[in-house]
Formats: structure tokens, C-alpha cells, sequence
């Protein structure tokens, strides 16, 4: 008779914190006041880590609520943050995750109150590990980085200010 082991595998749940990067790159809005609506995911994306379960955000937030909580907090630390300023809303078109290649893909579709848009995708790469346990909570914990770099991009690009009401 084998013996087996019965144990319960917690997955890191990651909480966000802003990038100096993103404040500083966000210098070129200073005259700005923005605020991100509350993102959609109209679909499913499967977060599931090998076989020990879905990654999620800590308290409780989906996908979507941590990525809109993210962008206003970076907005927030950047000082163009205010409730009466332009709202920007998105439209989570696609998530991958990947604990065996170490990758995170999401790609956003942002829409201004002018009725333009802009498609963002990033891809974060990062470390993994054969074993799952440390391979998945790699995983999650790269989650921050992945959204860090997706709201890089989207400041970055060119045509963000023309969602600001800014060119």
C-alpha cells in the first residue's frame, strides 16, 4: 500500500503596487484629470494554475477589478486622479496565462468618453519552476508585474493623450 499525502497548495494572491515608471511616465499628463471606469471581461479567461486552482487577486477582486483598481492608482500617485475628470473605461478582449512557458498576454481594448480607442497588448515573461506549487505561485505573483507593464504601454502610446482630451 502507498501512503499519500494530503496537503492544500495557497497560492500567492497578489496585491498591486504602482511603478515608479508608470508615475513618471505619466509626468507628461501633469495637466490631465482622469479617472478608469470599471473594466468589462466579457468572457472567461481559464486563470487555472496546473492542477491547484485559479489564480486570483487578494480581497476578493475579479481580473477585471484589480486591472481598473491598478490604472487608478497609478493615476492616483501620478496626481491626475480626480472623479470629475475624463473617464476611460476598457474592454478586457484577452488573457493568457502560462505557468509552463512563464508568461502572462493581455491585451485591452481602452475607449474614452470621445468615442476613440486604443488595443493594448503586453506580454510579461517571467521565471517559472518545475514544481507546481512554485511554479504557480511565481505565476501569480507575476500577476502585478504583467498589469504594471500592460498600463506602461497604454500611457506610452502615443495615442493615450487623444483619450484624455489632451491633442
Amino acid at each position: 500500500m502507498l501512503p499519500f499525502l494530503v496537503g492544500c497548495v495557497h497560492l500567492t494572491e497578489p496585491r498591486y503596487s504602482p511603478s515608479r515608471d508608470n508615475i513618471k511616465a505619466m509626468k507628461i499628463y501633469e495637466d490631465a484629470k482622469v479617472k478608469a471606469l470599471a473594466f468589462n471581461q466579457s468572457e472567461s479567461f481559464d486563470l487555472t494554475c496546473r492542477a491547484l486552482g485559479a489564480i486570483k487577486p487578494a480581497d476578493n477582486l475579479t481580473v477585471a477589478q484589480f486591472i481598473t483598481n491598478a490604472f487608478n492608482d497609478e493615476f492616483k500617485l501620478a496626481n491626475i486622479y480626480s472623479e470629475d475628470g475624463v473617464k476611460i473605461s476598457a474592454e478586457i478582449t484577452n488573457i493568457e496565462v502560462s505557468s509552463f512557458s512563464g508568461f502572462w498576454a493581455i491585451t485591452i481594448l481602452i475607449s474614452g468618453h470621445n468615442n476613440k480607442t486604443l488595443s493594448i497588448k503586453h506580454k510579461h515573461e517571467f521565471k517559472t519552476a518545475y514544481f507546481g506549487d512554485v511554479a504557480c505561485n511565481r505565476t501569480a505573483s507575476a500577476l502585478t508585474n504583467a498589469i504594471q507593464g500592460l498600463i506602461n504601454k497604454a500611457i506610452s502610446h502615443p495615442d493615450f493623450s487623444k483619450l484624455l482630451d489632451l491633442s
